[in-house]
């Protein structure tokens, strides 16, 4: 399915169901929600051990209920996401190497600080353990 074919199915369903009727707040405080949740989802990808697949799966649907709610609020606002999309990649195409550069820079330092960070973490509870 396209993004316009999906965003129009969105825009039926709600006007069949009247989901149409709620309000942008209400959208964006269901979008908040949906957000908690593939975040609750991507903790538990890396939280249980052996349910690795099992969580993969839910993340999958939590990512889908996120982009569900994105179309509601586009639909409110009669954003047309196919051509901003579309723009969007137009945007991208264009960006000089410098931008691309320093951003694959800041990533990197990024990196390097969690790695710092979880190292730490790492050695402290390396110690907690010895100490008991």
């Amino acid at each position: 399915m396209q993004i316009a074919e999906f965003q129009q199915w969105v825009r039926s369903t709600d006007k069949d169901t009247q989901w149409d009727l709620l309000t942008t707040l209400q959208l964006l405080s269901h979008l908040t929600e949906e957000v908690g949740e593939l975040a609750q989802s991507i903790n538990r990808v890396y939280g249980y051990a052996g349910e690795k697949e099992k969580r993969l799966a839910n993340l999958g649907r939590e990512l889908v209920d996120v982009f569900w709610f994105l179309v509601k609020l586009a639909n409110k606002f009669d954003i047309d996401l196919g051509f901003e999309v579309q723009n969007l990649v137009r945007r991208a195409d264009g960006w000089p190497i410098e931008t691309i550069e320093k951003h694959r820079s800041e990533l990197i330092g990024s990196l390097r600080t969690l790695d710092e960070e979880l190292s730490a973490a790492k050695s402290r509870l390396d110690l907690e353990n010895e100490a008991r």
